[in-house]
C-alpha cells in the first residue's frame, strides 16, 4: 500500500472532522435547556476524528521520511480460497446502503432493511438460501421491537403506517 495514500486519507478524515465541528455550530439549540444539547455528539465525534486523522497522517509521515520507502511491504492475510477480496464487492455494498438510504424513508424500515441485508448478505458471499431471508427477518423484527416499540425510537414504517396506528403500534 502506498504510504502517500494512506496519509491523504488519514487528512481527509481530519478535514472531515472540522467540517463536522464548523458545521454543528449552525443546529439550533432547541427550547429545553439540555446540558449535552444537539450539538456535542458531533463536536465529540469531529474531534476524535480530527485528532485520530492527524495522528494517524503525522505516524505515516514519519515512517515514510524515516524508511524512505513510499511503500508498505505487504500486510495482512491472503484471501480465502474461492472468494477473493475486490473493490467490486467493496463497492457494491456502499451502493446498496445508498439505495438502503434513499428506501428507507419511502418503503420504512420492515422493507427496506431485510431488502438490505438479503443483498448485502448476498454480495458477501453468503450462499444458504434459507439462512439469508431468515437473517434478514430475525434481525428486522428484533431490531424494530427494541428500538420503536422498547425504546420509543420513531422509526418509519412506510405503507405499514395506517395498519400500525390502527394497531396502536404508533402514534403519530
Amino acid at each position: 500500500m502506498d504510504r502517500r495514500i494512506d496519509i491523504a486519507i488519514a487528512l481527509t478524515f481530519a478535514v472531515f472532522g472540522l467540517f463536522l465541528i464548523i458545521h454543528a455550530t449552525s443546529i439550533p439549540m432547541g427550547i429545553y435547556k439540555d446540558p449535552v444539547g444537539p450539538r456535542k455528539f458531533f463536536y465529540v465525534f469531529g474531534t476524535i476524528m480530527s485528532l485520530g486523522g492527524l495522528v494517524i497522517a503525522a505516524q505515516g509521515w514519519r515512517l515514510l521520511q524515516r524508511e524512505g520507502a513510499e511503500m508498505d511491504p505487504n500486510e495482512g492475510s491472503p484471501d480465502e480460497p474461492g472468494y477473493p477480496g475486490s473493490w467490486q464487492r467493496a463497492f457494491a455494498i456502499v451502493a446498496i446502503f445508498i439505495l438502503y438510504t434513499l428506501l428507507f424513508q419511502p418503503l420504512g424500515y420492515i422493507i427496506s432493511t431485510p431488502l438490505c441485508i438479503t443483498a448485502s448478505l448476498y454480495v458477501l458471499g453468503q450462499r444458504q438460501k434459507i439462512a439469508i431471508p431468515v437473517i434478514a427477518l430475525v434481525f428486522t423484527t428484533l431490531s424494530y421491537l427494541i428500538f420503536a416499540q422498547v425504546l420509543n425510537v420513531r422509526v418509519p414504517v412506510g405503507p405499514f403506517t395506517p395498519l400500525f396506528r390502527e394497531l396502536g403500534w404508533i402514534y403519530t
